[in-house]
Protein backbone atom coordinates (compact mmCIF):
# COMPACT_ATOMS: atom_id res chain seq x y z
CA UNK A 1 0.00 0.00 0.00
CA UNK A 2 1.28 3.43 -0.91
CA UNK A 3 0.14 6.98 -0.35
CA UNK A 4 -0.15 8.32 -3.90
CA UNK A 5 0.82 11.98 -4.37
CA UNK A 6 -2.03 14.21 -5.53
CA UNK A 7 -1.05 16.25 -8.61
CA UNK A 8 -2.54 19.74 -8.86
CA UNK A 9 -3.92 20.94 -12.20
CA UNK A 10 -3.85 24.73 -12.54
CA UNK A 11 -4.73 27.19 -15.27
CA UNK A 12 -1.13 26.82 -16.48
CA UNK A 13 -1.70 23.09 -16.92
CA UNK A 14 -0.01 20.00 -15.52
CA UNK A 15 3.23 18.96 -17.17
CA UNK A 16 4.15 16.08 -14.86
CA UNK A 17 1.43 13.65 -15.91
CA UNK A 18 3.22 10.32 -15.46
CA UNK A 19 0.81 8.02 -13.63
CA UNK A 20 2.38 5.56 -11.18
CA UNK A 21 1.99 1.80 -10.96
CA UNK A 22 -0.70 0.80 -8.50
CA UNK A 23 -0.72 -1.83 -5.78
CA UNK A 24 -3.67 -3.98 -4.74
CA UNK A 25 -4.51 -1.22 -2.27
CA UNK A 26 -3.41 2.43 -2.26
CA UNK A 27 -4.47 5.66 -0.58
CA UNK A 28 -4.51 9.34 -1.47
CA UNK A 29 -5.16 12.60 0.37
CA UNK A 30 -8.61 14.02 -0.24
CA UNK A 31 -9.81 17.62 -0.06
CA UNK A 32 -13.12 16.93 -1.79
CA UNK A 33 -11.88 18.17 -5.18
CA UNK A 34 -9.79 15.14 -6.11
CA UNK A 35 -10.48 12.83 -9.05
CA UNK A 36 -8.67 9.53 -9.69
CA UNK A 37 -7.33 8.83 -13.18
CA UNK A 38 -6.73 5.18 -14.13
CA UNK A 39 -4.82 3.98 -17.19
CA UNK A 40 -5.34 0.25 -17.76
CA UNK A 41 -2.62 -0.86 -20.16
CA UNK A 42 -3.30 -4.53 -19.44
CA UNK A 43 -5.16 -7.04 -21.60
CA UNK A 44 -7.67 -7.66 -18.80
CA UNK A 45 -10.22 -5.42 -17.07
CA UNK A 46 -9.74 -4.25 -13.49
CA UNK A 47 -12.32 -3.41 -10.84
CA UNK A 48 -11.57 -0.36 -8.67
CA UNK A 49 -13.28 0.11 -5.31
CA UNK A 50 -13.16 3.43 -3.43
CA UNK A 51 -13.92 2.94 0.26
CA UNK A 52 -16.67 5.14 1.64
CA UNK A 53 -16.05 5.66 5.36
CA UNK A 54 -19.48 7.01 6.33
CA UNK A 55 -22.84 5.29 6.40
CA UNK A 56 -25.73 6.82 4.50
CA UNK A 57 -28.90 7.87 6.32
CA UNK A 58 -30.27 4.35 5.69
CA UNK A 59 -27.31 2.79 7.53
CA UNK A 60 -25.50 1.38 4.48
CA UNK A 61 -21.93 1.88 3.34
CA UNK A 62 -21.93 2.70 -0.39
CA UNK A 63 -18.46 2.24 -1.84
CA UNK A 64 -17.81 3.47 -5.37
CA UNK A 65 -17.05 0.52 -7.67
CA UNK A 66 -16.07 0.81 -11.32
CA UNK A 67 -14.58 -1.48 -13.95
CA UNK A 68 -11.87 -0.15 -16.24
CA UNK A 69 -11.79 -2.20 -19.44
CA UNK A 70 -8.56 -3.43 -20.97
CA UNK A 71 -6.74 -0.59 -22.73
CA UNK A 72 -9.10 2.08 -21.36
CA UNK A 73 -8.57 5.24 -19.32
CA UNK A 74 -11.14 6.22 -16.69
CA UNK A 75 -11.66 9.00 -14.16
CA UNK A 76 -13.49 8.48 -10.86
CA UNK A 77 -14.59 11.12 -8.36
CA UNK A 78 -14.64 13.70 -6.95
CA UNK A 79 -14.83 12.23 -3.45
CA UNK A 80 -16.75 14.33 -0.89
CA UNK A 81 -14.80 14.50 2.38
CA UNK A 82 -18.00 13.98 4.37
CA UNK A 83 -18.42 10.56 2.73
CA UNK A 84 -14.85 9.39 1.99
CA UNK A 85 -12.81 11.19 4.66
CA UNK A 86 -9.44 12.95 4.40
CA UNK A 87 -7.70 9.81 3.11
CA UNK A 88 -9.35 7.64 0.45
CA UNK A 89 -8.47 3.95 0.18
CA UNK A 90 -8.71 2.43 -3.29
CA UNK A 91 -8.33 -1.25 -4.12
CA UNK A 92 -8.17 -2.94 -7.51
CA UNK A 93 -8.26 -6.48 -8.85
CA UNK A 94 -5.42 -6.31 -11.37
CA UNK A 95 -2.08 -4.61 -10.81
CA UNK A 96 -0.35 -5.72 -14.03
CA UNK A 97 0.42 -2.69 -16.24
CA UNK A 98 -2.11 -0.62 -14.29
CA UNK A 99 -1.30 3.04 -13.65
CA UNK A 100 -3.12 5.75 -11.71
CA UNK A 101 -2.86 9.33 -10.54
CA UNK A 102 -5.02 11.37 -8.15
CA UNK A 103 -5.63 14.87 -9.52
CA UNK A 104 -6.95 18.03 -7.85
CA UNK A 105 -8.30 20.82 -10.00
CA UNK A 106 -7.21 24.21 -8.66
CA UNK A 107 -9.76 26.97 -9.24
Amino acid sequence: MALLAVKVVTLAGLLDVAPVAVAASDTFENQGQVVFLVDNQDASPSTFTFDSTKLCDQGSDHNIVGVVAAGDIAIFGPFPVTRFGDIVTVTNTNQTTMFAMPLRISV
